[in-house]
């Protein structure tokens, strides 16, 4: 794969992280008066960014176990956040 080409799939994959980012966000904003529904999306959330940066370096060749536990406990921390800011 040539750098362009490699450059151009990065890109894509982080435009994916935004977007569902900020879809995310969004529902958590709308459903942020019901809390069952609020509280699925942020498990939601960590889990799609679980996810997504297990599949990045799988991609990429470079997955360890340290690195799958960092995207987890940054995934939990966040949730975390989340969840007490509607308490």
């Amino acid at each position: 794969m040539t750098r362009s080409k490699n450059t151009h799939a990065i890109l894509l994959e982080y435009l994916v992280l935004i977007s569902a980012l900020l879809i995310f966000g969004v529902f958590i904003f709308l459903y942020q008066k019901d809390q069952v529904y609020r509280d699925a999306m942020v498990v939601l959330l960590g889990s799609f960014y679980v996810a997504w940066g297990v599949a990045h370096h799988i991609r990429h060749a470079r997955l360890t176990l340290r690195i799958v536990l960092e995207y987890v406990f940054v995934a939990l921390l966040g949730c975390l956040m989340l969840a007490t800011m509607f308490l």
